[in-house]
């Protein structure tokens, strides 16, 4: 967009194509900043994938699900936070409590993810060395992004955690951007059979896919 003090009239035009959170949130913001915006969607309504849905239950009978986020981490989602809070919009904290009943052979146990403690019958129990294994992966991609990205620079001292570290200082030039966390894992010892039973269900359930390999480390 050009500078407010470049137009004519002193309102710069911006187009801004999609009306979901995003868009909408960004007209938004430059409209408030003295822009003139113009928001194309291509739909009959705004919101994206924000919205309320009617489910079909047959014989006339539907039920409207409310509009909802199940997993929003205020850590990381900084911008929609900021723009909820701008807007007066209350939020509720709500703890994913994700629970696993697993009969595979070998792999017999439950999990609940909010609940570290490895009680009776806890696949943390049943598969505790791939759990080990896990756990030193993450401590390992975590050091080797800290250090592309200068996490330990004294002039990030106080910064805090941010999806979109990966994109700062050195961050695209490291290697675990295109290495996958499956291979890493098995690589370090991890299980197929771990992978299989406790990763995948737990993660489709986040990222809303189920085809969970070639996520980088």
């Amino acid at each position: 967009a050009e500078d407010a003090s470049a137009a004519e009239d002193g309102a710069p035009t911006v187009a801004v194509i999609g009306g979901g959170i995003a868009g909408c949130g960004t007209a938004w913001s430059l409209r408030r900043s003295g822009f003139r915006v113009t928001l194309f969607e291509a739909r009959t309504e705004i919101s994206g994938n924000a919205r309320t849905f009617d489910w079909d239950f047959g014989m006339g009978r539907k039920v409207k699900s409310c509009c909802s986020v199940t997993a929003w981490p205020p850590l990381f989602y900084k911008n929609y936070t900021c723009l909820l809070n701008e807007l007066g919009i209350g939020t509720v904290h709500q703890p994913l409590s994700w629970f696993l009943n697993s009969k595979v052979p070998g792999a017999v146990g439950m999990l609940w993810a909010a609940d570290p403690t490895p009680y009776d019958g806890s696949l943390r129990n049943v598969l505790r060395k791939d759990f080990e294994v896990y756990e030193r992966v993450v401590r390992f991609s975590d050091r080797v992004c800290n250090l592309f990205t200068f996490r330990w620079a004294p002039w990030r001292r106080n910064d805090t955690p941010s999806m979109y570290d990966a994109h700062t200082n050195l961050g695209l030039l490291n290697p675990l951007n295109v290495v996958p966390l499956y291979s890493l894992f098995r690589l370090m010892g991890g299980s197929e059979l771990w992978w299989q039973v406790v990763f995948t269900p737990h993660y489709t359930a986040s990222f809303l896919v189920d085809k969970l390999r070639p996520f980088p480390a």
